[in-house]
């Protein structure tokens, strides 16, 4: 496999890397929010510049994929990092290892700029739109999204639905109990 991420050029070998790589995935896991709900494909290198979008076509009463192939140009995110080579040496000579602080902050970024350009790409496109309600009443929150299911459905948005909100609206849902079930577990059956 080519090197298309250049890690040769570095000053540290494959255990460097190993630990590097194993911080980035251990924050991004726990830092992205779009790669849960939209299937993307990455990271690809700096050799890949466009991506194929294949569209579909109906011919002959049936579902075809397009012939006519458009490509997306890609855009480049990053977030850069310094590590000293006096603490790359310190990690090696000592037993405190090398303190990846600033790996997880980059990969941090990095899961931000994404996000922002996944759920930001489809709220851009998105074209129905459903009021949020009174979150603070019991049944407020399932009422305002299944409400939104209804605008996306009559909207020709077809299901599998998903519903991305910040922590403190999932966990003023979550408190919320109806009938003696969570909010958040009927929210579910809907997206």
């Amino acid at each position: 496999m080519s090197d298309y991420l250049m890690r040769d050029a570095a000053p540290f070998g494959e255990e460097g890397w190993k630990k590097i790589d194993e911080m980035v995935v251990d924050v991004v896991k726990k830092n992205l929010v779009g790669r849960r709900f939209v299937q993307i494909v990455g990271p690809l290198g700096w050799g890949v510049d466009q991506a194929p979008m294949i569209g579909f076509d109906t011919v002959e009463g049936r579902a075809a994929a397009s012939e006519q192939i458009e490509y997306l140009r890609l855009e480049e995110l990053r977030a850069e990092f310094v590590l000293r080579a006096k603490h790359l040496a310190m990690g090696d000579q000592t037993p405190f290892g090398t303190d990846l602080g600033v790996v997880a902050m980059a990969a941090t970024e990095l899961a931000r700029k994404e996000d922002e350009r996944v759920i930001g790409g489809l709220l851009a496109k998105a074209q129905c739109e459903a009021p949020m309600g009174d979150w603070g009443q019991m049944g407020g929150a399932f009422k305002a999204i299944a409400d939104a299911t209804a605008s996306l459905r009559s909207g020709g948005y077809d299901a599998p639905y998903a519903v991305v909100m910040s922590p403190s609206k999932y966990a003023q849902m979550a408190g919320l109990m109806q009938h003696g079930r969570r909010e958040a577990e009927m929210v579910e059956k809907l997206a």
